[in-house]
């Protein structure tokens, strides 16, 4: 993830003209046990965008269809 990250950031700093820290230092990951574990991961990230004041209109949906009817907290 270190390697992605650092070639990433060198990267979006050239294209953005600017230098230091790109991504945030932690680096979060988990190993989906169960399909409840599923629905909970999947909600968390559907709603990441809301909680960021982003509104539905200005960011990508990337969401499944059948996600959203299954109501996983996509807004």
């Amino acid at each position: 993830m270190m390697s992605w990250k650092g070639f990433t950031a060198r990267k979006v700093n050239q294209l953005l003209k600017r230098t230091g820290q790109f991504w945030q230092r932690e680096s979060y990951d988990t190993i989906v046990r169960d399909c409840g574990h599923l629905a909970k991961a999947v909600a968390y990230i559907g709603a990441n965008a809301a909680k960021a004041g982003l509104k539905p209109e200005n960011h990508p949906r990337w969401v499944r269809s059948d996600w959203e009817k299954a109501s996983y907290g996509f807004v």
